[in-house]
């Protein structure tokens, strides 16, 4: 479905009530923004409300949809405080889970967020470690490896090396 969409989408802004397009700092190309261009060509989408989730798969239950396409069945496990090790609550399988992600802890009295799993676990072992903020230093990564092989360079040539 993506293989014709390019990223990103030049200047434009989601939505021009983002910036006060009349700041010095917003330049003409501001002033249409792509909900915008998407509400003069009539599309349905247009004044549809932001998604943070995997919206293509409807009204479904994503673990029980991304179930059917693991090699394994999901094995129940811990969420586990990434700062204090602590157990702070239980789910039904690693897999169905990404970093960054907001952790749906029964019982919980705080909102916990998905750092990854332990340590030498597989997808599907059962340990997860959870922190207590989205700013919390386990979510953020100094190092990215890719193969650069496997990516459509929209510009026709491979970037240099960084560094």
């Amino acid at each position: 479905a993506f293989r014709n969409v390019l990223f990103p989408l030049g200047d434009l802004l989601k939505k021009t009530s983002d910036y006060d397009v009349s700041d010095d700092d917003v330049t003409k190309s501001h002033n249409k923004s792509v909900r915008d261009i998407a509400n003069e060509a009539g599309l349905p989408t247009a004044r549809k409300r932001e998604s943070m989730g995997i919206c293509f798969i409807g009204k479904r239950n994503f673990q029980s949809f991304i179930s059917q396409y693991l090699p394994l069945m999901p094995q129940p496990g811990n969420f586990v405080d990434v700062d204090t090790g602590e157990v702070v609550g239980q789910h039904e399988g690693a897999s169905h889970f990404t970093i960054g992600q907001g952790a749906k802890i029964s019982g919980a009295s705080r909102k916990w967020f998905i750092v990854g799993r332990a340590d030498g676990e597989s997808n599907n072992e059962g340990t997860v470690l959870v922190c207590g903020d989205t700013h919390h230093p386990a979510l953020y990564s100094s190092e990215l490896y890719i193969q650069a092989d496997e990516f459509n360079w929209v510009g026709g040539i491979l970037p240099p090396p960084i560094g």
